[in-house]
């Protein structure tokens, strides 16, 4: 069971949203601008029963027709074009021989748009993605959702030296429109909980009828030519940003920092076939730049000439401030933790192995 205040995320199983999946990505910071399992999901409003009442419930909101096309010409242009729309859902009510039908999910279409262009031999790649949202609201008792969220983003990957050095840029932005009712929730969720007492950067705003909100990223490395790798990193989402009508997401009001070292060797040297040790550590605050934690982490594997392999790794994380725990109430002092993990295993190929 899933007890913490973030929605899970489950893998998507359905072949024709997994045909081409990989045009349509659009990955930011460990969130996704197209979760497909928001098309045809289990329906949003869920009613009390009374005394001597029965539902019928649907267990997901049926898809009256969706296409896509997908495709990458010649000169390097890949597109994705996905449409989808989805019904108006009833739940059946019986009391006592009597009936009646209630609305449980409004009519909602989906759209998105994904392009990326290569350049200079697959070396420069420059491509932006737009979805949309809309909710087709007939009902007072629905108005709790949103009618209507866009998203869009631009991403650019660029290598040079041989493919040697690289650097990895995203913008990306929200904008969502509602009821007052709607727009509170989403202002309380757990991607932002406005309401916390303890800042004074952000408050509830119950007149608000729109939310939007931006991010971005840079990361610049040295990729996969010789044996050190490194790369920095910097994230940030504005309290506002929000994914989760058509994509993925957990949370938002974050800054993020991150360096990484790898030492990585991938042929046999002495008793080893493969060796690797990375080094990581990383910084986050909020948006009113109140620092939150830190973390750094340390990893080692071996794999032996017999492939017999050894991997260690350690994480040490500072006394830092959770301001998701108390679900809205004021940031926890959380305790310095030290975690350690130790693996070993013998040859995989094998019909036996441990």
């Amino acid at each position: 069971m899933n007890l913490s205040a973030f929605e899970t995320f489950y893998e998507e199983k359905r072949p024709f949203f997994l045909e081409g999946k990989n045009i349509f990505n659009f990955d930011f910071d460990n969130s996704s601008f197209f979760y497909s399992r928001r098309i045809g999901h289990t329906p949003s409003f869920y009613l009390t029963l009374n005394n001597n009442e029965f539902i019928n419930y649907p267990n997901n909101t049926t898809i009256l027709g969706a296409a896509k096309m997908s495709g990458k010409t010649a000169k390097g242009l890949s597109i994705g074009v996905l449409q989808s729309l989805t019904a108006n859902e009833y739940a059946d009510i019986d009391s006592l021989g009597k009936r009646k039908r209630q609305n449980v999910e409004p009519l909602t279409n989906y759209a998105l748009v994904r392009v990326q262009q290569d350049y200079k031999q697959g070396n420069t790649t420059l491509g932006g993605i737009l979805t949309s949202t809309n909710s087709f609201l007939n009902a007072s008792h629905l108005e709790f959702m949103n009618h209507h969220a866009y998203t869009g983003g631009i991403d650019l990957f660029h290598q040079w030296y041989d493919k040697k050095y690289y650097v990895d840029a995203k913008i990306v932005g929200s904008n969502i429109t509602g009821s007052r009712q709607a727009m509170i929730i989403l202002q309380q969720s757990s991607a932002r909980y406005y309401q916390r007492p303890d800042i004074d950067y952000l408050h509830i705003d119950s007149a608000a009828t729109q939310i939007s909100g931006y991010g971005g990223s840079i990361k610049i490395g040295k990729g996969s030519k010789g044996f050190w790798r490194y790369s920095t990193e910097l994230t940030w989402r504005s309290p506002g940003f929000d994914l989760n009508d058509m994509g993925y997401m957990q949370m938002a009001d974050i800054i993020k920092q991150k360096n990484s070292v790898y030492y990585f060797v991938n042929k046999p040297v002495s008793i080893f076939r493969t060796y690797n040790v990375s080094l990581s550590e990383t910084n986050n605050w909020d948006f009113g730049l109140r620092y939150l934690s830190s973390s750094v982490n340390f990893g080692i594997y071996l794999e032996f000439l017999n492939k017999w392999a050894f991997n260690a790794s350690s994480s040490y994380t500072p006394q830092s401030l959770d301001t998701r725990i108390l679900r809205g109430g004021s940031a926890m002092l959380i305790p310095s933790v030290l975690y350690r993990n130790v693996y070993m295993r013998t040859d995989p190929s094998k019909k036996l192995f441990f």
